[in-house]
């Protein structure tokens, strides 16, 4: 498709734009799956137009697909018969499978000349006993350019599905509900009364009111159905080439929009964790050097009293002086040993073992303070 000078320019500045996002995601140590998205959004641009059906696995997505194709390309059962994601492409040979470079998405082609340009999207259901089906619809939902939202009108617009539409909204997807099964409604008030309602759901959700088409997937299988061809209508309308392009650019740009969102989120919750843990690192500061201040009192304490011990060994010892180093005192100046034994029994006397006592008591007391700061923090 050609396309012109103002939106190659356009295509140039979005993919420039997307890949400067994926390089501040990981500047930033975003997670390896948001990361991923910008990668794929990036992608995305260069992909065919994803039309994308999703809806409850017993809503009859694949019975829809075939009716909306005239064909019956995709397996159709009451038990969750997708288990993959089926990508659709215009082709010359049905049914022909192309690889794809995740095992959970096959590719088929079949001769869809109203949809050439455009990827029919078939996903598993949601709300089924087999997650890994969600899960695999979910992942792909941020690559959907349109969203063919299904549901049932037996069962319409259940607690599931309003869950699975914020996640749309949420990823800023553009969004027709199609209620089908609207053949067991029996008469036009019921039908106007499940339209409202599924148009009321969407928009507390979605915040804006998308169209709704009522449909018979079994009907226009047996021979036509209006809500189908009301439907086709629409889908033509939106998938006219230049409403087709819009959609095509904004989707990787809402995208983008969700992707930032989430990480100003994670950086706030970052930054309050991290106010959190410098207020604790100040309380805990303000401990330490409390603790601080109260062992140099406590080292004072019993420093003095080892001083104290020293400063009455001191006297002794100047008192033995004063009595022992003296003329009249010659001949027990001569001998050494007997007068080194006197000072130990008179100045020394029980000072070492007094020392001993009060370094033992002050270490016992600095380990029992320590461990109960240690408590404390």
């Amino acid at each position: 498709m050609l396309v012109s000078a103002k939106t190659q320019d356009l295509l140039t500045r979005e993919r420039t734009l997307l890949s400067d996002l994926q390089a501040f995601l990981e500047l930033q140590g975003a997670p390896p799956e948001v990361v991923e998205h910008a990668r794929v959004a990036a992608r995305t641009l260069d992909e065919a137009f994803l039309l994308v059906v999703v809806g409850e696995f017993n809503a009859g997505k694949s019975s829809f697909v075939n009716a909306l194709l005239g064909a019956s390309v995709l397996p159709e059962g009451v038990t969750p018969t997708t288990d993959r994601i089926y990508v659709l492409v215009h082709g010359d040979t049905p049914g022909q499978m192309e690889p794809t470079r995740d095992p959970f998405v096959s590719r088929l082609t079949y001769p869809l000349p109203s949809l050439e340009g455009v990827a029919l999207v078939d996903t598993p259901g949601t709300n089924a006993i087999i997650r890994q089906h969600q899960a695999l619809t979910e992942g792909f939902l941020p690559r959907a350019d349109l969203l063919l939202f299904l549901t049932s009108a037996d069962r319409p617009f259940t607690e599931s599905e309003r869950q699975f539409l914020s996640l749309a909204a949420r990823w800023g997807r553009s969004v027709i509900m199609v209620v089908n099964k609207a053949d067991q409604l029996e008469t036009p008030e019921q039908k106007e009364q499940v339209k409202e309602f599924v148009q009321a759901g969407a928009r507390g959700v979605l915040g804006l009111t998308p169209p709704v088409v009522l449909i018979s997937a079994r009907q226009e299988q047996r021979g036509g159905d209006v809500g189908f061809a009301a439907l086709r209508a629409l889908l033509q309308a939106r998938l006219s080439e230049g409403e087709r392009m819009r959609l095509k650019f904004s989707s990787p740009l809402n995208t983008a929009a969700e992707l930032l969102n989430g990480e100003n989120q994670r950086a706030e919750a970052a930054r309050t964790t991290l106010l959190e843990d410098q207020k604790f690192l100040q309380e805990l500061e303000a401990q330490r050097e409390h603790h601080r201040e109260t062992m140099l009192g406590e080292l004072d304490g019993q420093l003095n009293r080892v001083n104290r011990l020293l400063s009455e060994f001191e006297v002794r010892a100047d008192r033995f002086i004063d009595d022992k180093l003296r003329f009249s005192n010659l001949r027990g100046l001569m001998n050494s040993r007997e007068l080194e034994e006197q000072f130990r029994r008179e100045a020394v006397a029980d000072l070492p073992e007094a020392i001993d006592r009060q370094f033992g008591s002050m270490i016992d007391r600095f380990v029992e303070s320590n461990m109960h700061f240690w408590e404390d923090v």
